[in-house]
């Protein structure tokens, strides 16, 4: 599988409270929207582009630990972890996005 394009920033609510900014073409923004239900897909962004927001990380640490998962397994999809639901899950939905109609 290609490497999967995006990027993640960090936005720091108040103490103890942060949300990740997932930045990405709209059908891997979907596809990572089905795996992960809490986050919000916003198709008119203020930054003019479509993201996704996932809320409610308590630390910086998890945040880093969170962006760091998901930067190695968008990297080498075909390295990911075989055993993570989450992430079979995730490369599933691409996968389908990207097969042609």
């Amino acid at each position: 599988m290609e490497p999967i394009e995006g990027n993640f920033q960090v936005v720091k609510l108040a103490e103890n409270q942060y949300d990740v900014l997932f930045f990405a073409e709209e059908k891997i923004l979907k596809a990572f929207s089905k795996t992960y239900p809490e986050s919000i897909f916003i198709e008119n962004s203020k930054f003019g582009k479509p993201l996704i927001a996932i809320p409610n990380f308590e630390t910086k640490n998890l945040v880093n630990l969170f962006i760091n998962y998901w930067i190695e397994a968008f990297q080498n999809p075909d390295k990911a972890c075989k055993t993570c639901p989450t992430v079979n899950e995730f490369l599933t939905a691409v996968e389908k996005s990207r097969q042609p109609l």
